[in-house]
Order: C-alpha cells, then sequence, then structure tokens
C-alpha cells in the first residue's frame, strides 16, 4: 500500500526566506502507481514538464506497466499527488533506469525532491538505480546549460555518482 508516513527534515542550505518551509515536518508516503492510474498521472506530471520529443506515448507506459517492466511511483503529501518517480526495469532486472522524476510546481524548492528521491529506493529490492540526463557540453543555449547543471548538481546533492558516459540516443 505504500510507505508508512514518516517524519523527515532536510538539512539542505536554502535561503532565510525559505528556510520555514523546507524545515517543517514534511508528513509523506510513497505509493507505486496501478495500472488505471497511470494517465492521470501522465496528465498531471509527464506531459506539463518534459519535452515533447521526450515524452513516451502513454500506450507504451501503460504497457510496460501491466507487464511488470515500469514501476511508477508517486509522492503523496497532505493527502496530494506532489510528485512522480517512473523507473524502467532492466530486462535483466539487475537494475532500474531513471526514466521521468517531477515534482509539483507548487512543491518545489522545498525539499520534497531529495526526500523522494531517497525514499524510491525501497521499492527498488536492493537493485542500483541508474540516472541519465542530458549532457551540459551539448546545450543549445544558456539557459538550458544553467538547468542542466542544476539537474546535475540535485542528483549530486542526493548521492548519485557522475559518470563520464555520453550515450546518445533518439537525438537526446
Amino acid at each position: 500500500e505504500g510507505v508508512p508516513v514518516v517524519p523527515c527534515r532536510t538539512n539542505k542550505e536554502v535561503p532565510k526566506e525559505k528556510m520555514f518551509d523546507v524545515m517543517r515536518e514534511i508528513k509523506y508516503t510513497i505509493k507505486e502507481a496501478e495500472l488505471k492510474e497511470v494517465p492521470s498521472i501522465f496528465d498531471q506530471f509527464i506531459t506539463p514538464n518534459f519535452p515533447e520529443d521526450e515524452i513516451k506515448p502513454l500506450e507504451v507506459m501503460e504497457m510496460l506497466v501491466a507487464g511488470g517492466y515500469y514501476k511508477i511511483l508517486y509522492l503523496e503529501v497532505e493527502g496530494k499527488k506532489s510528485g512522480i518517480a517512473c523507473l524502467n526495469l532492466y530486462p535483466e532486472g539487475r537494475s532500474y533506469l531513471l526514466d521521468y522524476l517531477a515534482i509539483d510546481a507548487s512543491c518545489r524548492a522545498k525539499g520534497y525532491g531529495s526526500i523522494f528521491l531517497k525514499a524510491c529506493k525501497s521499492f527498488l529490492a536492493g537493485k542500483p538505480m541508474l540516472i541519465e540526463t542530458e549532457a551540459i557540453f551539448a546545450s543549445e543555449n544558456n539557459e538550458e546549460k544553467q538547468q542542466r547543471i542544476r539537474r546535475n548538481q540535485f542528483y549530486e546533492r542526493n548521492g548519485a555518482t557522475m559518470t563520464n558516459a555520453v550515450i546518445r540516443m533518439f537525438g537526446v
């Protein structure tokens, strides 16, 4: 049914004006989405947060979930879906690939993404999670470059190790 509600605090350094939001106790649960929830999660989190050319078709996601090759976890805070993580199980079953991670815009910069990413590990049955991000050097402009740098810093702050591996797939 989900991970029990756990009070959590983040130790992330933030500007003083945001300190109250980040340091308050956050009571949350992490649940695995059922197949019937995939369309609403897709509409709420995937389409508004990712470029169209990087989005798997809804039908493919549903097929992968139904086949047991894809987990969609969601973060629920105060009864509201506040974030999602989509994890693709590699065919050999040895690891997961974080396909999408999105936090609702109203919940960003409050530590929810860090809490969620760390809590997702309890659903992976001890398997490692691989995270791919876009190459910084391939940015088309400074704004995109800065976004990619921030994204990589977020994952590194949360325990990811950067590798020098570069894979070019689907024009990304």
